[in-house]
């Protein structure tokens, strides 16, 4: 979650540094909704590891309309660097694009921000809105491995999912944990919404991710 005076300084550069007022204002709600920024301009062009799952993450979006008021939500599954992040920050950008409102949070993140919520009403009221947004995508669901099941965050994250699956809105969850581990971890309150409006999409092993960057940095600067 941006602090009000970090959103203020990045939206004094994108008007300064933008093309546009346009441009500027994209890349505001990128930031405001912490999408992670590295993936506010990838083109589907970019994508050329598991276009299975690629394409399911297309079709979703061409039903987004009936996604926001239905919740139909997707839950990502895959091991590290198989592309679970940028395919979900690339649907969060297409849904920017429709003007719909979204939010990226991490698991963990979201525990922080949680915490920052005791000591600061204002703090907690930002989040409160940024959870209630049209699109919410949780990453890195189940890293929390040593925490046990009854901890704090464990019950917000369901307290959250549940909230959002009551009131109809989507939600994407990405974890490098299978489906069935998620819920054997969870039990069977998180489990039954995971099964019911939500799609399965698994990627395929291979981390695709250290492959591709390191051979765009050793081109970019000149290793080779």
């Amino acid at each position: 979650m941006r602090s009000e005076r970090n959103l203020e300084r990045f939206k004094e550069r994108a008007l300064r540094e933008c093309n546009s007022e346009a441009s500027a204002e994209y890349f505001f709600e990128c930031y405001e909704a912490c999408v992670p920024r590295k993936f506010w301009t990838v083109s589907q062009e970019q994508v050329t590891h598991n276009l299975d799952s690629f394409e399911a993450i297309r079709a979703y979006l061409k039903k987004w309309k009936r996604a926001l008021a239905n919740g139909y939500s997707l839950i990502l599954t895959g091991a590290n660097g198989t592309g679970k992040t940028m395919f979900a920050s690339w649907l969060l950008t297409q849904l920017v694009k429709r003007d719909c409102s979204v939010y990226y949070t991490t698991l963990a993140q979201l525990g922080n921000d949680l915490t920052r919520g005791f000591d600061s009403r204002d703090d907690k009221d930002r989040l409160t809105g940024c959870l209630e947004r049209d699109f919410v995508a949780i990453d890195e669901i189940g890293k929390e491995t040593l925490k046990d099941a009854g901890s704090f965050l464990s019950s917000q994250f369901e307290l959250l999912l549940k909230d959002r699956y009551d009131n109809g809105m989507p939600t994407i969850c990405c974890s490098n944990l299978s489906i069935g581990d998620l819920e054997q971890k969870y039990g069977p309150d998180i489990s039954s919404m995971w099964s019911g409006r939500y799609e399965l999409i698994q990627f395929e092993d291979g981390d695709f991710r250290t492959v591709d960057e390191n051979a765009r940095m050793r081109r970019d600067m000149g290793f080779e």
